[in-house]
């Protein structure tokens, strides 16, 4: 979340997450469901 929030502050409006998402992709992508797109919505 603290290096997106940068990436925020220095303008960026969209972001996309996707390969590589590391040896797990299944539990990077469902700690970017619980954890970051919910930050950033509210």
């Amino acid at each position: 979340v603290a290096r997106i929030e940068g990436l925020v502050a220095l303008g960026a409006r969209h972001l996309s997450f996707g390969p590589p998402l590391g040896p797990d992709p299944l539990r990077a992508i469902e700690l970017l469901g619980r954890e970051v797109l919910p930050y950033f919505r509210a």
